[in-house]
């Protein structure tokens, strides 16, 4: 498989050089991006709630917050459950927010 046509798979495909009978018309170089609805649903604008934050900060309180109970690894796994669990309600509600 050629690099071309790897990144055509993930629709990334460089834009093919004008051929030599399409000098006086417009290119597709020079057309204007699609409009919404003809892009690919992963490159449709978006802007989603970050809920990764929990992840990276509760492990580090719960491995601070164990500490003090003399078990640092114990107060880190529970920690990171709680980030995973707040994160996953985070993106649950962003995505039933957006089916409406």
């Amino acid at each position: 498989m050629t690099v071309n046509a790897a990144l055509g798979m993930f629709g990334c495909a460089p834009a093919p050089f004008p051929r030599s009978a399409d000098r006086g018309k417009a290119s597709r170089m020079n057309r204007s991006p699609p409009s919404e609805p003809d892009r690919p649903r992963a490159q449709r604008t978006r802007n989603p709630i970050a809920g990764g934050i929990f992840i990276a900060l509760l492990p580090l309180a719960g491995a601070w917050f164990g500490g003090r109970q003399g078990q640092p690894v114990i107060g880190l796994l529970a920690g990171l459950g709680a980030g995973i669990v707040a994160a996953l309600i985070v993106m649950l509600s962003d995505r039933l927010s957006r089916s409406r």
